[in-house]
């Protein structure tokens, strides 16, 4: 999967988002590296899943792919942490509210959300992850 239109998608849509740097990783402990400011979001391919068969002249997929947006924030909690469930939604919100508009290249619709996970609190940072799917076709001619 090419994550490249996503970020492009993002940076362009960032005006709107309140992250301050938005990048691409190959995994989690890239972007945790990347001494990135907070907000700061980072787009990771998550899978692909396939369906589909092959015919004598052609092969036939349907794709189902999922993306992650990593979300680092700046752990503001107070002593409950509702504080920081707050700054967290702040960024992640108007994030699935821009991807809802977004088709990737190899999509037949928009990215939709399909979970959010807190991934960890790393040194006064909260790195929250949002995964989005999207669908699509794939052919291609057998040889």
């Amino acid at each position: 999967m090419k994550i490249l239109p996503i970020i492009s998608f993002l940076q362009g849509y960032s005006p709107a988002l309140s992250y301050i740097d938005i990048g691409g990783a190959a995994d989690l402990a890239a972007a945790l590296d990347s001494h990135a400011r907070p907000p700061a979001a980072f787009v990771l391919p998550w899978s692909e899943r396939r369906t589909g068969g092959r015919s004598a002249t052609h092969i036939q997929q349907r794709v189902a792919s999922q993306f992650s947006v990593i979300s680092l924030v700046k752990d503001v909690s107070d002593r409950k942490g509702k504080a920081a469930v707050d700054a967290v939604d702040a960024v992640s919100a108007p994030l699935k509210l821009a991807l809802a508009t977004f088709v990737h290249p190899d999509a037949d619709g928009p990215a939709l959300p399909v979970s959010g996970d807190l991934r960890a609190v790393n040194a006064g940072l909260i790195v929250w992850e949002d995964r989005f799917e999207f669908h699509g076709a794939w052919t291609a001619p057998t040889t």
